[in-house]
């Protein structure tokens, strides 16, 4: 496809909403490049089809895009709680060097 850019280059699974739009745009150039040179009733039905296909795409990126934002929140919980765990168990285990001097001071 001439002028084809960037979102076209990408991978399918990086792709954002901003990317379908600008593929949008530039079929829609297209198509009135095409449009202006032949007025085929079948172009014109290609075009509506091919609309639909980008607003399934639109959908389809919004989705998980929220769902990979949801997984990065509960990532960053988990982590947090770890944290929280593991100076939980930090503060309660004690230093063998003071348990030591506890047992000297306890047996005197």
């Amino acid at each position: 496809m001439q002028g084809a850019g960037p979102p076209f280059n990408k991978d399918p699974l990086e792709l954002a909403v901003e990317d379908v739009y600008d593929i949008s745009h530039q079929l829609g150039c297209q198509f009135r490049e095409v449009n202006s040179s032949q007025s085929s009733t079948a172009v014109f039905e290609l075009q509506f089809q091919i609309v639909r296909v980008l607003e399934m795409f639109e959908t389809l990126v919004s989705q998980s895009s929220v769902t990979l934002e949801e997984l990065r929140l509960e990532r960053d919980g988990l982590k947090a709680e770890a944290e929280t765990l593991i100076g939980e168990l930090r503060s309660k285990a004690t230093d063998p060097v003071q348990e030591v001097g506890r047992d000297v001071s306890h047996n005197k």
